[in-house]
């Protein structure tokens, strides 16, 4: 597998810029009828759901364990000048609409573009998802202090030049002009982990973000079970390094359920041979 040389996480809330509203909210709302595992169960405790999806989602990889916000990205050699928000702060600030449209679609209610929140990848996570996650979000503890706005340096400019490096609702536009493709219901639950995860950092199509991501194709270097220990623990084939996509394992993906790991898998295989027998 490719190494992935930087990290973006995969839930950066309230990273912002002045710009105009897109109007998502209206158009696009939530439509999948499938959601992670255990939500809506008898017995299953929602804020627990949240605090399980926050995990997946990287919350705490860009805004820190706490969710006080810090600087962001981490691992790059100079500063970008963009921090990710103090969550604990900023959320006792807005009803759960405004939540929703700002994870969903990028929307802040000041009007404000945001940096590198990931909604290409979670505007299709379902009502109950969602619910659950503001839920969660809701529990949070304030502390801390406001982060500051943010004052993108030159460094980041020339990076964003690269053309992989987009606004918000820009990679919205991106990520909806390729969906991901459907294999029937019975892929489905797979296809949905899928998209909220590994197209923030791999695209909306899976073929890849250069030179940040390679394209899912390299998952076919993994049998079944070196692929779920990938998901599982984050080591690779032969214990080799392989960046960020080690910590997505051991942090992100290890918070899934054995079986929605599976399906994760079960989805990739599918892809990877409908991309490789076009």
């Amino acid at each position: 597998m490719v190494r992935i040389t930087h990290s973006f996480g995969v839930a950066c809330l309230l990273l912002s810029a002045c710009s105009a509203p897109s109007g998502n909210a209206a158009s696009n709302p939530a439509d999948s009828d499938t959601s992670f595992e255990g939500v809506g169960a008898e017995g299953t405790d929602v804020v627990e759901h949240g605090r399980r999806l926050s995990a997946i989602l990287n919350c705490q990889g860009c805004h820190g364990p706490d969710l006080q916000g810090r600087p962001f990205p981490s691992g790059w050699p100079e500063p970008s000048g963009i921090w990710a928000s103090n969550i604990s702060l900023t959320v006792p600030d807005m009803d759960n609409s405004d939540l929703e449209a700002l994870i969903r679609f990028g929307d802040h209610p000041d009007d404000r573009e945001l940096w590198f929140m990931p909604s290409s990848s979670f505007q299709h996570l379902s009502k109950p998802d969602m619910e659950a996650l503001i839920g969660f979000l809701r529990t949070i503890k304030p502390g801390g202090e406001s982060t500051p706005h943010p004052e993108p340096t030159e460094y980041l400019l020339e990076r964003m030049g690269l053309g992989n490096l987009l606004m918000t609702r820009e990679k919205i536009e991106r990520h909806n002009a390729s969906p991901l493709p459907s294999y029937g219901e019975e892929l489905s639950l797979g296809r949905y982990i899928v998209e909220a995860t590994c197209t923030e950092c791999h695209g909306g199509d899976l073929r890849g973000l250069p030179p940040f991501a390679p394209p899912m194709t390299v998952a076919g270097a993994y049998d079944d079970k070196a692929f779920l220990e990938l998901l599982e623990t984050g080591r690779a084939i032969g214990d080799r390094d392989i960046g960020v996509m080690g910590q997505v394992g051991s942090r992100q993906m290890s918070n899934l359920t054995p079986n929605e790991r599976h399906n994760v898998v079960r989805y990739i295989r599918a892809w990877v041979e409908d991309e490789m027998n076009p």
